[in-house]
């Protein structure tokens, strides 16, 4: 392959990343902050069901993935993540009071601020997706114009 070969194929690379990788990239982040919000939402405002949390699976120092069992009993999730715990250290084993709001991966700390998390991911996706379709709108105006 000679070297204008490799450029090209370079080119076509970047430009495929730029136009498939990098809107599937805000796309994803979109979707997971507009997923995200309602739940952690509820959670900050004190609304779900409350339980308990007990962390079982550590991994990095981290123990934030455990079982989750409502105040009543009657509801047990397994391998759900916890979101806002202290800071610090948590142990496996360590118990923490807990809010499921309809999330089937994740429980919350009662009043915490994960919807922060998630309303940034969700507007980080939401500029992105602005910023490409203006760009593609953009080229296709200066296309028509150019013929």
């Amino acid at each position: 392959m000679d070297a204008d070969a490799k450029r090209h194929a370079a080119g076509v690379g970047q430009n495929l990343m730029i136009w498939v990788g990098v809107p599937a990239f805000c796309l994803l982040l979109l979707m997971d902050g507009a997923m995200g919000i309602g739940p952690a939402w509820r959670a900050h405002q004190g609304i779900g069901t409350p339980g308990v949390f007990t962390a079982t699976t550590c991994h990095r120092n981290s123990c934030n993935i455990g079982t989750w069992t409502s105040d009543d009993g009657r509801r047990t999730v397994h391998e759900v993540g916890i979101l806002d715990l202290p800071r610090g250290r948590v142990h496996e084993g360590d118990t923490f009071r807990a809010l499921y709001t309809g999330d089937s991966d994740r429980v919350y700390v009662p009043r915490g601020n994960a919807y922060l998390g998630f309303l940034w991911t969700l507007v980080a996706g939401s500029t992105g997706v602005f910023i490409l379709a203006a760009a593609l709108f953009a080229g296709m105006r200066r296309q028509r114009a150019e013929s």
